[in-house]
């Protein structure tokens, strides 16, 4: 797991497991390994206060979506939470370990990945720095 703490905000822990579930059930399947591992990661990100199950049945999140519900907009009392940067980031670390629980990334869950990570605000380089597995969908 990348060495980025825990997701402290209770608003931004559930999108954060929204965004990883979209990632995940991208390519229309869902095994057990992939469903042991969404667990594990999510535990240590989050912890016990988003549960798995309720993911499973909210509504699909778009990185657009999540981009924008982190976007606070500039000013001196904002909240800034968790940066756009290290939440894409951590997304990287965690669906890259989540997908390849089967052994392999599907070409949808590698799209869907990178659709997050460059909503927020990473450029195909860091992306491929993040997650050298997506390169191959990077140069597409």
């Amino acid at each position: 797991m990348a060495r980025l703490g825990p997701i402290r905000d209770l608003a931004t822990a559930a999108l954060y497991g929204r965004a990883l579930m979209a990632v995940v059930r991208a390519d229309g399947e869902f095994g057990l390994e992939e469903g042991l591992r969404l667990h594990d990661r999510l535990t240590r990100r989050i912890g016990p206060r988003v549960a798995v199950d309720e993911l499973m049945l909210a509504a699909a999140l778009e990185p657009a979506a999540l981009a924008a519900a982190l976007d606070h907009g500039p000013g001196p009392f904002r909240d800034p939470g968790v940066h756009p940067r290290t939440l894409a980031s951590m997304l990287v670390a965690d669906g890259l370990a989540v997908v390849l629980a089967k052994g392999h990334i599907t070409e949808r869950q590698a799209m869907t990945l990178i659709a997050f990570a460059t909503a927020l605000g990473c450029a195909p380089d860091d992306v491929a720095r993040l997650g050298p597995a997506l390169r191959p969908w990077l140069s597409a």
